[in-house]
């Protein structure tokens, strides 16, 4: 058994007892890890740890979680736990829930620990809906695809960025749609789209900061394509990564953009 303790804020201090096989009678172990995640500037926060048996199989760990699904970043707040039975094989019970929309297009998110779902741009059926453990109820207060910095709301109402309710880029009068976003290393990066324009941008962006964003100080690479866009974000070390629906990877290392892979017109990749 692993029992879990999340303390407010960015102190976490965690128990787990661990009933160890192998040993008659079992022999149980506590663990007590108090981890300081730092000041919030978008990390993944990663592996607080993994517990092994003795032929170094791993059976057990806790951590958080670091994806871009398609659409927007999974929540990199909440604890996951697992374990891994050693005997006992894993009979996992499957039952799919019912369709948000009959768009064929649709992504799931997780805000304040409910699930929420919505179709992709262009769909017939883009409410934003969410699961109240029986069916999808249409949501008009929470943003699709917000998340928590420090401890805040950040989100996009295009074609501005609202920080804790309050504006920190604002593209008004631009012609511009704010497409994607991400949060990491200090930077919001976002996607611009519209007449002319398709480009991604790292704005220097840290939640203390009462100023708000000066796109034009932003670095920027343009896409290759007008039809180009992101699939997916992600970071390695202190580069962040975005790779787009025709394959193309770019890089941002801090002050400059690369291309890594270009992008193959014509062909579709699902990243």
């Amino acid at each position: 058994m692993i029992r879990t303790l999340v303390t407010a804020g960015l102190l976490f201090v965690i128990a787990s007892t661990v009933a160890v096989r192998g040993a008659e009678p079992a022999a149980e172990h506590t663990l007590r890890i108090q981890v300081d995640l730092g000041d919030d500037v978008g990390q993944n926060y990663g592996t607080l740890f993994t517990i092994t048996d003795e032929n170094g199989r791993e059976v057990g760990g806790a951590g958080f979680e670091g994806v871009y699904n398609t659409t927007g970043r999974g929540n990199r707040r909440r604890l996951q736990v697992f374990i891994k039975p050693q005997d006992v094989p894993p009979e996992p019970v499957v039952k799919p829930l019912p369709r948000s929309t009959t768009d064929a297009g649709v992504y799931l998110s997780d805000f304040d620990g409910k699930l929420y779902a919505q179709s992709a741009f262009g769909g017939k059926d883009r409410r934003f809906r969410g699961w109240d453990g029986t069916k999808w109820t249409t949501d008009e207060v929470n943003v699709p695809y917000a998340t928590y910095v420090a401890g805040k709301v950040l989100a996009v109402v295009t074609p501005k960025v609202l920080y804790d309710g309050r504006p920190i880029l604002d593209l008004t009068g631009s012609g511009a749609t704010i497409a994607h976003y991400y949060y990491a290393t200090g930077h919001l990066f976002v996607r611009l789209t519209g007449e002319g324009i398709n480009e991604i941008a790292a704005c220097p962006w840290e939640p203390s900061q009462t100023e708000t964003i000066d796109y034009q100080a932003a670095g920027k690479i343009e896409l290759r394509t007008p039809r180009e866009f992101i699939y997916a974000f992600g970071q390695w070390h202190d580069h962040v990564l975005a790779a787009t629906n025709t394959g193309g990877v770019y890089r941002f290392d801090g002050k400059a953009w690369t291309c890594l892979v270009e992008p193959i017109m014509g062909v579709s990749c699902q990243i």
